[in-house]
């Protein structure tokens, strides 16, 4: 894996992504870098620790039923996969509704 197997996608500060496996570096002695943390949508891997920098912090989850209403009149919203709004749509697409609970 190198510079040039980068897919050239960025993140900013403060994105969520979610990753669905964790790969130890190979070797014990490279603190520097990683974990590597494979993307769930497929699309890549990421650094836990770059060159020593932390850039990756896992969140707790919050367990809960948790209720929303969809505020943003005349749009409405869709269900993603992943916590980002790159991320495609759920299937069998599902949109709520201006106002719908």
């Amino acid at each position: 894996v190198g510079a040039d197997t980068r897919t050239g996608q960025t993140f900013n500060f403060g994105d969520l992504v979610c990753a669905n496996f964790i790969q130890p570096s190979a070797s014990p002695s490279d603190g520097n870098n990683g974990p590597f943390l494979r993307l769930a949508d497929g699309s890549g891997w990421l650094f836990e620790r770059e060159t020593g920098i932390e850039v990756l912090r896992r969140l707790p989850v919050q367990d809960g039923l948790w209720e929303f209403f969809v505020d943003n009149f005349p749009t409405g919203i869709s269900l993603r996969c992943h916590p980002f709004d790159t991320s495609p749509k759920v299937y069998p697409k599902t949109k709520y509704e201006p106002m719908q609970r």
